[in-house]
């Protein structure tokens, strides 16, 4: 079968063609805004929501939305009452922001036969959703009749748009869709980036700061040690602070970080457990408790017992109110619990990059970089260790002010400038702090390193 080319050309209103989607193909097309979309609430500057309509399809609709601390791709299966449900959200893919100016291409590959959908942004594969279990799709035919539509309005511009009877494999589109692709310009981190290479360290001045060989086991202590009551009354004593759920500890020359699912809040279907988070998940956090300067290369090696589960972060740069000590007297105990890291600016501020996440569901598929005044997320970057086995990986992360870089087994996977005109100002020194989130089960630490750099 010959490629179906549809080129739609600018309207004031709505644009479709007649032609009905084959029940496995790919939907290609370029967009442009005249300016930047970032979240709708921003430090500084009032509230502006905004949602921009892309593309409505017989299968599928399209829409930008710009949330309070991300903006969202929501892809909606159609709505088709007469055949069942009305349709409900299939996926959305996170940007940081989608940038005024600059032509994006977006692509969209589905097999009906095998329950799959692909979304692709400038070429590289954002999200993988199989098993759509949509009620009115009947022997595996749902409905296709209509046309494309494309929606264009002021402050935005689309260029051409394609439907071929072919289908991405994996991470690689259709060649004629690639060829598209490969005519905007590369993402920098506003969704999942493929970088190449890894840190630009030659040429620097390296400094040891801290080295932990954790061979001393009484060097960690618990939150609850700062505490009197509901107080907190005085200074971590260990080079390691555990605020947790579930429980951390050194042996081994590892510093051991682990759950214990409540079996009690756990909620079983099929025979299998059904994850709800902060319900039975231990969570863990442990603290480096000597702060570190603004400027310093960040290394360790991480080694999961399940690949396929579990999510692993690293906070930095952390700082109380106005800069002072985490562990300032007469801050509240955090206790593990992911939203007083995040969502509590009054108390705690700092960045943090999760290396790792495979839940339970649909992959996540990106590292994402986040800056925890409201946890904007600045960047994303490829997941390089979900599902690639349980093995040592080698972690870095090099912080220069503003200019944040991580990678992982000599790959860089984030890189992100923080000029401080967006989402709030740069945050310079600060502690480290890592966390496992309690589907993990247990991860370890090794070789621990923190160096002060210059160039």
């Amino acid at each position: 079968m010959k490629p179906i080319l549809l080129f739609l050309f600018l309207m004031s209103t709505a644009m479709a063609d007649t032609m009905n989607l084959p029940p496995k193909g790919t939907l290609s097309f370029t967009f442009k805004l005249e300016e930047t979309l970032y979240p709708s609430e921003l430090p500084g500057r009032p509230p502006r929501e905004r949602r921009v309509e892309l593309v409505s399809t017989p299968l599928f609709n399209v829409r930008l939305d710009a949330k309070s601390r991300v903006v969202l791709m929501d892809i909606e299966l159609q709505r088709v009452p007469e055949k069942g449900p009305l349709g409900r959200g299939l996926t959305r893919t996170m940007l940081n922001h989608v940038k005024g100016g600059q032509w994006y291409h977006v692509a969209y590959s589905w097999d009906i036969a095998e329950n799959r959908f692909d979304v692709y942004l400038n070429g590289t594969l954002q999200e993988h959703i199989t098993n759509i279990d949509v009620p009115y799709w009947e022997d595996g035919q749902p409905p296709l009749t209509g046309g494309v539509t494309l929606f264009p309005a002021d402050g935005i511009e689309f260029g051409s748009i394609s439907v071929l009877p072919e289908v991405g494999e994996g991470e690689e589109l259709p060649d004629q869709v690639a060829t598209e692709a490969s005519k905007v310009p590369p993402m920098s981190g506003e969704s999942r980036t493929l970088y190449k290479g890894g840190l630009p360290l030659e040429g620097f001045k390296k400094e040891l700061l801290f080295e932990a060989a954790f061979d001393h086991p009484e060097n960690i202590e618990t939150e609850e040690a700062l505490f009197e009551g509901d107080q907190r009354v005085r200074q971590p004593s260990k080079d390691w602070l555990v605020e947790a759920m579930g429980t951390a500890r050194i042996q081994d020359e590892s510093l051991i970080l682990e759950s214990e699912n409540n079996p009690e809040l756990q909620r079983w279907e099929n025979g299998a457990p059904i994850w709800e988070p902060g319900k039975h998940q231990k969570h863990v956090v442990v603290w480096l408790t000597k702060r570190m300067p603004d400027n310093i290369l960040v290394e360790y090696t991480m080694e999961p017992v399940d690949s396929q589960q579990g999510l692993h972060i690293l906070f930095f740069a952390a700082r109380g109110p106005e800069g002072v000590s985490i562990f300032q007297e007469g801050l509240k105990a955090r206790e593990g619990d992911f939203r007083n890291y995040i969502l509590n600016p009054d108390e705690f501020q700092s960045y943090h990059i999760s290396w790792w996440s495979s839940p339970q569901t649909a992959d996540r598929r990106s590292s994402n970089l986040r800056k925890n005044n409201n946890f904007y997320l600045l960047s994303s970057g490829d997941d390089r260790i979900n599902r690639k086995g349980e093995k040592p990986y080698r972690i870095r992360l090099l912080k220069q002010g503003g200019r944040i870089q991580g990678e992982v087994d000599g790959v860089k996977v984030i890189d992100y400038l923080d000029k401080g005109d967006v989402f709030g100002p740069v945050f310079t020194d600060g502690y480290l702090g890592l966390r496992m989130m309690g589907q993990s089960k247990k991860i370890s630490i090794r070789d621990f390193k923190v160096w002060k750099v210059e160039e």
